[in-house]
C-alpha cells in the first residue's frame, strides 16, 4: 500500500492509499489521484493483518483501462474473490465495477451488495452479481447475467469471502454461481442470451461510484479472466479465510 500513485513510500498508519501494489507481477495497479478519495490504511485489523478502510462516501481505487486484459462484458468467463467487511448501510455497497457501467447506462459489471429494501432492490445484504452488454433490461439480448443472492445472504460487520464465477458458455442456472465463505448461495438468476454486443467496459472501479460506496473494509481481491473449476475456485477461498482468519 503506498502513498503515492507511482513510486512513493509505504502508507503510514491511517494514511490515504494512493496506489495498492498488483501482486501478479503484472503492473495492474489500482490508484486513487484524489488524496480526499483514497481509502485509509488501518493496522492489526483482521487475523493480525492490515486492511483498507472505505468511507461510505468517496473512497475508491481504479484500475485504467482494464480492457487491455481483462473485459467484464465480453469474456466468455470470469471468477472473482473479494476478502472484507462492511458496515450496515441501507443502500447499495459496490465491490467491483466495470466502470462503462457508470458511463453507458449499466453496461458492463457490478459485484455488490444490495441492503435496499426488498420493495425497492433485492433486500437486506443481498449479495449480487450484474453483466450486461448494453442498456439494462431495455430490450432483448441485453442482460448477460443477473444472480441475486438470498437476503442476509451477507453479514453486517464481520469478514468474509464473496465469490463470483460467470461463465456465459453455460445456460440455466449454471450461468453464475456466487459463494460466501464457499458456500453457494441459492441462485435467482435472470438473463436471456449469451451473445454479446455493446460497449466493452474499461475501467474496473473497486469500492463504488455515484452514491454507492462501501462503508468498510477490504482485504484482499483476486480476479481470473477464466471460470475456475470447483477444486481451484475453492483452493483460492480456503486461502483466503485462512490467510484472514475468517469463520
Amino acid at each position: 500500500l503506498y502513498d503515492a500513485t507511482t513510486g512513493g513510500s509505504l502508507v503510514a498508519a491511517d494514511g490515504g492509499v494512493a496506489r495498492w501494489e498488483d501482486k501478479s507481477g503484472n503492473n495492474r495497479h489500482p490508484t486513487q489521484g484524489t488524496a480526499g478519495s483514497r481509502p485509509a490504511r488501518k493496522t492489526a485489523i483482521q487475523n493480525g493483518l492490515d486492511v483498507m478502510r472505505f468511507d461510505g462516501s468517496d473512497d475508491a481505487l481504479v484500475i485504467p483501462s482494464s480492457t487491455s486484459f481483462f473485459n467484464f462484458a465480453h469474456e466468455t468467463a470470469f471468477t472473482a474473490f473479494v476478502a472484507f467487511a462492511k458496515e450496515a448501510q441501507a443502500e447499495l455497497a459496490n465491490l467491483l465495477v466495470g466502470n462503462n457501467y457508470i458511463t453507458s447506462s449499466q453496461r458492463g459489471f457490478l459485484f455488490f451488495v444490495d441492503d435496499r429494501d426488498a420493495t425497492v432492490g433485492a433486500g437486506g445484504n443481498a449479495l449480487r452479481t450484474f453483466v450486461s452488454s448494453a442498456d439494462g433490461a431495455s430490450g432483448p439480448d441485453r442482460i448477460l447475467v443477473e444472480d441475486i443472492g438470498p437476503v442476509n445472504s451477507v453479514s453486517d460487520t464481520a469478514f468474509q469471502v464473496v465469490s463470483t464465477v460467470v461463465d456465459h458458455s453455460n445456460t440455466g442456472a449454471s450461468r453464475s454461481q456466487q459463494r460466501v465463505n464457499g458456500s453457494a448461495l441459492a441462485q435467482n438468476n435472470t438473463y436471456t442470451r449469451a451473445t454479446v454486443s455493446g460497449d466493452a467496459t474499461n475501467d474496473l472501479v473497486i469500492g463504488g461510484f455515484g452514491s454507492n460506496f462501501l462503508d468498510g473494509d477490504i482485504c484482499e481481491i483476486i480476479i481470473y479472466n477464466s471460470a475456475l473449476s470447483d477444486t481451484d475456485r475453492e483452493a483460492v477461498e480456503n486461502y483466503l479465510i485462512a490467510k484472514w482468519g475468517i469463520s
